[in-house]
Protein backbone atom coordinates (compact mmCIF):
# COMPACT_ATOMS: atom_id res chain seq x y z
CA UNK A 1 0.00 0.00 0.00
CA UNK A 2 2.90 2.37 0.70
CA UNK A 3 3.04 4.38 -2.68
CA UNK A 4 6.30 4.78 -4.54
CA UNK A 5 6.23 8.39 -5.32
CA UNK A 6 4.88 9.23 -1.64
CA UNK A 7 7.78 7.09 -0.51
CA UNK A 8 10.22 9.38 -3.05
CA UNK A 9 9.28 12.51 -1.26
CA UNK A 10 8.88 11.75 2.24
CA UNK A 11 12.33 10.42 1.74
CA UNK A 12 13.40 13.92 0.32
CA UNK A 13 12.00 15.31 2.85
CA UNK A 14 13.46 13.49 5.25
CA UNK A 15 17.10 13.82 4.15
CA UNK A 16 16.44 17.47 3.59
CA UNK A 17 15.77 17.93 7.14
CA UNK A 18 18.78 15.84 8.29
CA UNK A 19 21.29 17.74 6.09
CA UNK A 20 20.37 20.94 7.33
CA UNK A 21 20.46 20.04 10.53
CA UNK A 22 16.81 20.75 11.70
CA UNK A 23 15.83 17.16 13.01
CA UNK A 24 18.08 14.62 13.84
CA UNK A 25 18.02 10.70 11.45
CA UNK A 26 15.71 9.01 15.09
CA UNK A 27 13.24 12.18 14.37
CA UNK A 28 13.24 11.72 10.87
CA UNK A 29 12.63 7.56 11.57
CA UNK A 30 10.11 8.27 14.29
CA UNK A 31 7.84 10.66 11.91
CA UNK A 32 8.05 8.41 8.97
CA UNK A 33 7.09 5.61 11.02
CA UNK A 34 3.98 7.97 12.77
CA UNK A 35 3.06 8.75 9.78
CA UNK A 36 2.82 5.45 7.83
CA UNK A 37 1.25 3.70 10.94
CA UNK A 38 -1.18 6.19 11.34
CA UNK A 39 -2.02 6.83 7.74
CA UNK A 40 -2.34 2.87 6.81
CA UNK A 41 -4.29 2.17 9.78
CA UNK A 42 -6.55 5.16 10.08
CA UNK A 43 -6.97 4.40 6.37
CA UNK A 44 -7.93 0.84 7.21
CA UNK A 45 -10.70 1.68 10.30
CA UNK A 46 -12.76 3.98 8.12
CA UNK A 47 -12.46 1.56 5.12
CA UNK A 48 -14.32 -1.14 7.00
CA UNK A 49 -17.10 1.50 8.47
CA UNK A 50 -17.30 3.12 4.74
CA UNK A 51 -18.25 -0.53 3.78
CA UNK A 52 -20.60 -0.85 6.64
CA UNK A 53 -22.47 1.87 5.76
CA UNK A 54 -22.18 1.44 2.34
CA UNK A 55 -24.51 -1.80 2.80
CA UNK A 56 -26.52 0.12 5.11
CA UNK A 57 -27.61 2.67 2.62
CA UNK A 58 -29.69 1.73 -0.49
CA UNK A 59 -29.42 5.06 -2.49
CA UNK A 60 -27.14 5.74 -5.78
CA UNK A 61 -27.00 9.39 -4.62
CA UNK A 62 -26.58 8.75 -0.61
CA UNK A 63 -23.56 5.91 -1.82
CA UNK A 64 -21.92 8.06 -4.46
CA UNK A 65 -21.65 11.02 -1.66
CA UNK A 66 -20.32 8.93 0.97
CA UNK A 67 -17.26 7.76 -1.28
CA UNK A 68 -16.87 11.13 -2.20
CA UNK A 69 -16.82 12.63 1.79
CA UNK A 70 -14.75 10.14 3.35
CA UNK A 71 -11.62 10.61 1.51
CA UNK A 72 -11.57 14.86 2.82
CA UNK A 73 -12.91 13.25 6.34
CA UNK A 74 -9.76 10.65 6.32
CA UNK A 75 -7.57 13.01 5.03
CA UNK A 76 -8.01 16.00 7.82
CA UNK A 77 -8.15 13.05 10.65
CA UNK A 78 -4.55 11.66 9.31
CA UNK A 79 -3.09 15.05 9.49
CA UNK A 80 -4.47 15.94 12.76
CA UNK A 81 -3.10 12.97 14.05
CA UNK A 82 0.36 13.68 12.91
CA UNK A 83 -0.40 10.86 10.07
CA UNK A 84 0.17 10.62 6.44
CA UNK A 85 -3.37 11.46 5.02
CA UNK A 86 -2.05 10.71 1.51
CA UNK A 87 -1.16 6.98 2.75
CA UNK A 88 -5.07 7.50 4.73
CA UNK A 89 -6.64 8.29 1.57
CA UNK A 90 -4.70 5.46 -0.16
CA UNK A 91 -5.38 3.05 1.49
CA UNK A 92 -8.94 3.94 2.08
CA UNK A 93 -9.51 3.98 -2.19
CA UNK A 94 -7.32 0.36 -2.15
CA UNK A 95 -9.84 -1.59 0.39
CA UNK A 96 -12.82 0.35 -0.89
CA UNK A 97 -12.32 -0.97 -4.61
CA UNK A 98 -11.10 -4.28 -3.50
CA UNK A 99 -14.43 -4.70 -1.20
CA UNK A 100 -17.20 -2.18 -1.69
CA UNK A 101 -18.54 -3.68 -4.60
CA UNK A 102 -20.60 -6.12 -2.75
CA UNK A 103 -21.97 -3.28 -0.45
CA UNK A 104 -22.91 -1.09 -3.44
CA UNK A 105 -26.60 -1.13 -5.13
CA UNK A 106 -25.95 -1.33 -9.01
CA UNK A 107 -27.40 2.32 -9.19
CA UNK A 108 -24.45 3.20 -7.25
CA UNK A 109 -21.87 1.50 -8.74
CA UNK A 110 -22.72 2.92 -12.13
CA UNK A 111 -22.98 6.42 -10.54
CA UNK A 112 -20.47 6.49 -8.35
CA UNK A 113 -18.17 5.09 -11.63
CA UNK A 114 -19.11 8.13 -13.50
CA UNK A 115 -18.81 10.16 -10.93
CA UNK A 116 -15.26 9.17 -9.80
CA UNK A 117 -13.94 8.85 -13.91
CA UNK A 118 -15.11 12.38 -14.15
CA UNK A 119 -13.16 13.37 -11.53
CA UNK A 120 -9.77 11.72 -12.02
CA UNK A 121 -10.07 13.33 -15.71
CA UNK A 122 -10.76 17.01 -14.30
CA UNK A 123 -8.08 16.22 -11.08
CA UNK A 124 -5.20 15.22 -13.34
CA UNK A 125 -5.87 17.93 -15.64
CA UNK A 126 -5.80 20.32 -13.16
CA UNK A 127 -2.93 19.07 -12.00
CA UNK A 128 -0.87 19.34 -14.71
CA UNK A 129 -2.14 22.60 -15.14
CA UNK A 130 0.23 23.34 -11.93
CA UNK A 131 2.92 21.38 -13.19
CA UNK A 132 3.28 23.71 -15.90
CA UNK A 133 2.81 26.57 -13.55
CA UNK A 134 5.47 25.24 -11.05
CA UNK A 135 7.50 24.79 -14.10
CA UNK A 136 7.70 27.94 -15.16
CA UNK A 137 8.40 29.35 -11.54
CA UNK A 138 11.41 26.78 -11.38
CA UNK A 139 13.05 27.92 -14.88
CA UNK A 140 12.52 31.35 -13.60
CA UNK A 141 13.81 31.01 -10.38
CA UNK A 142 17.15 29.03 -11.89
CA UNK A 143 16.02 26.31 -8.99
CA UNK A 144 16.63 23.66 -11.16
CA UNK A 145 20.88 23.27 -10.80
CA UNK A 146 22.53 20.71 -12.08
CA UNK A 147 22.76 18.74 -8.90
CA UNK A 148 18.85 18.64 -8.56
CA UNK A 149 18.76 17.42 -12.25
CA UNK A 150 21.44 15.17 -11.40
CA UNK A 151 19.56 13.85 -8.54
CA UNK A 152 16.33 13.49 -10.60
CA UNK A 153 17.77 11.04 -13.20
CA UNK A 154 19.29 8.70 -10.74
CA UNK A 155 15.48 8.93 -8.54
CA UNK A 156 13.91 7.83 -12.22
CA UNK A 157 16.58 5.64 -12.77
CA UNK A 158 16.38 3.81 -9.36
CA UNK A 159 12.56 3.80 -9.27
CA UNK A 160 12.18 2.32 -12.76
CA UNK A 161 15.21 -0.53 -11.79
CA UNK A 162 13.13 -1.15 -8.48
CA UNK A 163 9.84 -1.76 -10.32
CA UNK A 164 11.01 -4.07 -12.64
CA UNK A 165 13.26 -6.14 -9.71
CA UNK A 166 10.41 -6.03 -7.93
CA UNK A 167 7.54 -7.26 -9.89
CA UNK A 168 9.45 -9.71 -12.03
CA UNK A 169 11.06 -11.71 -8.85
CA UNK A 170 7.46 -11.23 -7.47
CA UNK A 171 6.41 -13.24 -10.81
CA UNK A 172 9.24 -15.66 -10.86
CA UNK A 173 8.17 -16.21 -6.96
CA UNK A 174 4.49 -16.17 -6.62
CA UNK A 175 3.14 -16.54 -10.70
CA UNK A 176 2.91 -20.97 -9.89
CA UNK A 177 0.41 -20.33 -7.37
CA UNK A 178 -1.88 -17.58 -9.77
CA UNK A 179 -5.74 -17.99 -9.84
CA UNK A 180 -7.03 -18.73 -12.59
CA UNK A 181 -8.02 -15.79 -14.47
CA UNK A 182 -5.33 -13.57 -13.12
CA UNK A 183 -2.35 -12.86 -15.44
CA UNK A 184 0.75 -13.48 -14.17
CA UNK A 185 3.70 -13.97 -16.34
CA UNK A 186 6.89 -12.44 -17.78
CA UNK A 187 4.91 -10.71 -20.02
CA UNK A 188 2.34 -9.29 -17.65
CA UNK A 189 5.38 -8.51 -15.65
CA UNK A 190 7.35 -6.04 -17.82
CA UNK A 191 3.76 -4.28 -18.74
CA UNK A 192 3.03 -3.52 -15.04
CA UNK A 193 6.91 -2.70 -15.04
CA UNK A 194 6.62 -0.24 -17.52
CA UNK A 195 3.24 0.96 -16.85
CA UNK A 196 4.69 3.04 -13.26
CA UNK A 197 4.06 5.87 -14.06
CA UNK A 198 3.61 8.58 -11.85
CA UNK A 199 1.72 11.67 -11.40
CA UNK A 200 -0.92 13.16 -9.30
CA UNK A 201 0.16 11.99 -5.66
CA UNK A 202 3.90 12.80 -6.55
CA UNK A 203 2.68 16.26 -7.67
CA UNK A 204 0.33 17.04 -5.15
CA UNK A 205 2.86 15.72 -2.30
CA UNK A 206 5.91 18.35 -3.64
CA UNK A 207 3.84 20.99 -3.92
CA UNK A 208 1.75 20.72 -0.44
CA UNK A 209 5.51 21.12 1.61
CA UNK A 210 5.34 24.68 2.65
CA UNK A 211 7.79 27.06 1.55
CA UNK A 212 8.60 28.47 5.12
CA UNK A 213 8.65 26.34 8.73
CA UNK A 214 7.40 27.47 11.61
CA UNK A 215 10.58 28.98 12.99
CA UNK A 216 10.15 31.33 9.91
CA UNK A 217 13.14 30.29 8.04
CA UNK A 218 12.65 28.48 4.46
CA UNK A 219 11.98 25.12 3.97
CA UNK A 220 15.27 23.59 3.21
CA UNK A 221 16.06 22.24 0.07
CA UNK A 222 12.38 22.63 -0.90
CA UNK A 223 12.85 23.77 -4.24
CA UNK A 224 15.35 20.65 -5.08
CA UNK A 225 12.60 18.39 -3.82
CA UNK A 226 10.26 20.20 -6.58
CA UNK A 227 12.59 19.64 -9.38
CA UNK A 228 12.99 15.64 -8.51
CA UNK A 229 9.07 14.97 -8.40
CA UNK A 230 8.40 17.07 -11.50
CA UNK A 231 11.05 15.70 -13.46
CA UNK A 232 9.98 11.84 -12.11
CA UNK A 233 6.52 12.70 -13.03
CA UNK A 234 7.51 13.81 -17.03
CA UNK A 235 9.88 11.36 -17.17
CA UNK A 236 8.04 8.66 -16.09
CA UNK A 237 5.03 9.48 -17.76
CA UNK A 238 5.78 11.37 -21.11
CA UNK A 239 8.59 8.06 -22.72
CA UNK A 240 6.64 5.31 -20.61
CA UNK A 241 3.02 6.43 -21.52
CA UNK A 242 3.84 6.97 -25.03
CA UNK A 243 5.42 3.73 -25.23
CA UNK A 244 3.26 1.56 -23.22
CA UNK A 245 0.64 1.10 -26.01
CA UNK A 246 3.00 -0.10 -28.84
CA UNK A 247 4.75 -2.38 -25.88
CA UNK A 248 1.24 -4.04 -25.03
CA UNK A 249 0.59 -4.93 -28.74
CA UNK A 250 4.35 -6.10 -29.33
CA UNK A 251 3.90 -8.48 -26.31
CA UNK A 252 0.39 -9.36 -27.31
CA UNK A 253 -1.00 -9.16 -23.39
CA UNK A 254 -4.61 -8.71 -22.33
CA UNK A 255 -7.02 -8.30 -24.98
CA UNK A 256 -7.91 -11.70 -26.99
CA UNK A 257 -7.94 -13.50 -23.17
CA UNK A 258 -10.06 -10.54 -21.69
CA UNK A 259 -12.72 -10.62 -24.80
CA UNK A 260 -13.11 -14.45 -23.51
CA UNK A 261 -12.41 -13.80 -20.21
CA UNK A 262 -15.59 -11.35 -20.39
CA UNK A 263 -17.89 -14.16 -22.10
CA UNK A 264 -16.91 -16.94 -20.02
CA UNK A 265 -17.81 -14.69 -17.00
CA UNK A 266 -21.13 -13.61 -18.28
CA UNK A 267 -22.30 -16.66 -19.30
CA UNK A 268 -21.74 -18.28 -15.74
CA UNK A 269 -22.89 -14.97 -14.36
CA UNK A 270 -26.02 -15.70 -16.60
CA UNK A 271 -26.06 -19.39 -16.07
CA UNK A 272 -25.69 -19.35 -12.21
CA UNK A 273 -28.94 -17.60 -12.43
CA UNK A 274 -31.10 -20.08 -14.15
CA UNK A 275 -29.50 -23.23 -12.10
CA UNK A 276 -30.60 -20.63 -8.96
CA UNK A 277 -34.27 -19.94 -9.78
CA UNK A 278 -34.54 -23.68 -9.94
CA UNK A 279 -33.76 -23.93 -5.88
CA UNK A 280 -35.03 -21.90 -3.18
CA UNK A 281 -33.91 -18.23 -4.90
CA UNK A 282 -37.72 -18.34 -6.21
CA UNK A 283 -39.61 -21.00 -4.02
CA UNK A 284 -41.74 -17.90 -2.58
CA UNK A 285 -42.66 -16.99 -5.60
CA UNK A 286 -45.76 -17.62 -7.64
CA UNK A 287 -45.17 -19.93 -10.82
CA UNK A 288 -45.64 -16.62 -13.80
CA UNK A 289 -43.39 -14.80 -11.69
CA UNK A 290 -40.36 -17.19 -12.26
CA UNK A 291 -41.27 -18.11 -15.90
CA UNK A 292 -41.09 -14.33 -16.47
CA UNK A 293 -37.46 -14.33 -14.80
CA UNK A 294 -36.25 -17.60 -16.28
CA UNK A 295 -37.26 -16.23 -19.56
CA UNK A 296 -35.53 -13.24 -19.42
CA UNK A 297 -31.92 -14.68 -18.22
CA UNK A 298 -32.92 -16.92 -21.15
CA UNK A 299 -32.70 -14.65 -23.94
CA UNK A 300 -29.74 -12.78 -22.42
CA UNK A 301 -27.91 -16.37 -22.22
CA UNK A 302 -29.48 -16.82 -25.88
CA UNK A 303 -28.21 -13.40 -27.05
CA UNK A 304 -24.66 -13.94 -25.34
CA UNK A 305 -24.31 -16.80 -27.16
CA UNK A 306 -25.42 -15.67 -30.30
CA UNK A 307 -23.22 -12.85 -30.30
CA UNK A 308 -20.11 -14.83 -29.26
CA UNK A 309 -20.46 -16.98 -32.12
CA UNK A 310 -21.17 -13.89 -34.58
CA UNK A 311 -17.77 -12.30 -33.17
CA UNK A 312 -15.43 -15.47 -33.22
CA UNK A 313 -17.14 -17.42 -35.69
CA UNK A 314 -18.35 -21.23 -35.10
CA UNK A 315 -16.11 -23.54 -33.23
CA UNK A 316 -17.11 -26.20 -35.32
CA UNK A 317 -16.17 -24.56 -38.50
CA UNK A 318 -12.37 -23.39 -39.00
CA UNK A 319 -13.53 -21.51 -41.85
CA UNK A 320 -15.60 -19.29 -39.95
CA UNK A 321 -13.23 -16.53 -38.93
CA UNK A 322 -16.59 -14.51 -37.17
CA UNK A 323 -17.29 -10.86 -37.64
CA UNK A 324 -16.12 -8.93 -35.25
CA UNK A 325 -16.11 -5.04 -36.59
CA UNK A 326 -19.78 -6.09 -38.49
CA UNK A 327 -21.33 -6.85 -35.18
CA UNK A 328 -19.98 -4.57 -33.50
CA UNK A 329 -21.80 -1.71 -36.58
CA UNK A 330 -24.94 -2.74 -36.29
CA UNK A 331 -25.20 -2.85 -32.64
CA UNK A 332 -23.73 0.84 -32.21
CA UNK A 333 -26.75 1.23 -35.33
CA UNK A 334 -29.28 -0.25 -33.35
CA UNK A 335 -28.77 1.71 -30.31
CA UNK A 336 -28.26 5.03 -32.30
CA UNK A 337 -31.83 3.77 -33.69
CA UNK A 338 -32.96 3.34 -29.83
CA UNK A 339 -31.56 6.52 -28.92
CA UNK A 340 -33.56 8.19 -31.50
CA UNK A 341 -36.97 7.13 -30.30
CA UNK A 342 -36.59 7.99 -26.92
CA UNK A 343 -35.23 11.33 -27.48
CA UNK A 344 -37.84 12.35 -30.27
CA UNK A 345 -40.35 11.16 -27.40
CA UNK A 346 -39.44 13.75 -25.23
CA UNK A 347 -38.52 16.17 -27.18
CA UNK A 348 -42.04 15.87 -28.69
CA UNK A 349 -43.58 15.65 -24.78
CA UNK A 350 -45.13 12.53 -25.40
CA UNK A 351 -43.25 11.13 -22.04
CA UNK A 352 -41.89 13.47 -19.04
CA UNK A 353 -38.02 13.81 -18.95
CA UNK A 354 -37.77 12.01 -16.00
CA UNK A 355 -39.32 8.46 -17.97
CA UNK A 356 -36.89 9.40 -20.76
CA UNK A 357 -34.24 9.48 -18.83
CA UNK A 358 -34.52 6.48 -17.53
CA UNK A 359 -34.87 4.31 -20.48
CA UNK A 360 -31.96 6.15 -22.02
CA UNK A 361 -30.10 5.02 -19.17
CA UNK A 362 -31.00 1.53 -20.06
CA UNK A 363 -30.26 1.95 -23.34
CA UNK A 364 -26.76 3.55 -22.93
CA UNK A 365 -25.56 0.70 -20.11
CA UNK A 366 -26.74 -1.78 -22.71
CA UNK A 367 -24.53 -0.34 -25.53
CA UNK A 368 -21.41 -0.47 -23.24
CA UNK A 369 -21.80 -4.04 -22.69
CA UNK A 370 -22.71 -4.83 -25.89
CA UNK A 371 -19.64 -3.03 -27.32
CA UNK A 372 -17.01 -3.98 -25.04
Amino acid sequence: MFNDATALVLYNVAVAGVVAGHVTAGQVGLSLVLALGVGVGLGLVVAIATRWILGWLHSATAETTVTIAMPFAVYLAADQLYGSGVLAVLTLGLYLRTYAARSLTSEGWLLGRAVWQYADDLITSLVFVFIGFELTEILRSNSASSTALALAGWTVLVLVLVRFGWVLSSTALFGRHRREGVPVGAREGVVTSWAGMRGVVTVATALALPDVLDSGEAFPHRDSIVVVALVTVLVTLVPQGLTLAPLVRWLGVGEAGDDEQRRILRRDATSAVLAALDGTLSADVPDRVRWAVRLQYQGYLAAQDAISTARRGSDHDENDAGDDAEVGTLLRRASEVERAVVLTAREEGRVSPDVADDVLAEVERRALRQLE
